[in-house]
């Protein structure tokens, strides 16, 4: 029975938890091995697989075909590395959950997401600071990487800002002044 994940393997460093199922698991035939035995475990064995790889129990309603294709998938990012920051943020951001509180309100913490390149430039007591994107989803300030734009808001200022709107961009902003923000 094929459940349709995939089963291309290569090697690229993983670090995989210890457990008599991924012994042997650092070669190609050990992750095709546990990707094929996944399709022989009823789901009380599935479910234990979950609990070994996610530290938690798995969810009550989640059927058998998605367990095992989530279980292939930890599985398989253990081995080969799981997605970028960048690719996280894209992820999020088209989920339309970004930002989303219980209340529907946005939350100040949740990642923008700039393309790399964007430059933002803000003049702060007399002095010109400029920011850059890169493809990380980080930011470059004066030849350092900061991971969120209120850092480099905080380094500036020196006390906690919302970096987004020390930038002078967001949804409460103007659009002239957010193409001002960026382009100077």
């Amino acid at each position: 029975m094929n459940s349709g994940y995939n089963r291309q393997v290569t090697k690229a460093g993983g670090v995989l938890p210890a457990g008599d199922q991924l012994a042997g698991l650092g070669s190609k035939s050990g992750l095709e091995e546990a990707l094929e035995a996944l399709e022989n475990l009823d789901i009380s064995k599935l479910q234990m697989r979950w609990r070994e790889l996610f530290s938690r129990n798995a969810p009550a309603r989640l059927g058998v075909d998605l367990l095992r294709r989530a279980i292939a998938n930890r599985l398989q990012e253990l081995e080969l590395g799981g997605l970028s920051r960048q690719a996280l943020l894209r992820l999020r951001a088209s989920s339309g959950r970004v930002g989303k509180t219980s209340t529907g309100r946005g939350s100040s913490s949740s990642p923008a997401l700039v393309k790399p390149g964007t430059r933002f430039v803000r003049e702060w007591q007399n002095d010109v600071h400029e920011v850059q994107a890169i493809d990380t989803g980080d930011f470059v300030y004066r030849g350092k990487t900061f991971r969120s734009l209120s850092l480099i808001a905080k380094a500036i200022t020196g006390t906690h800002q919302s970096g987004p709107r020390f930038f002078g961009i967001g949804k409460n902003v103007s659009a002239a002044s957010n193409r001002e923000a960026i382009y100077g």
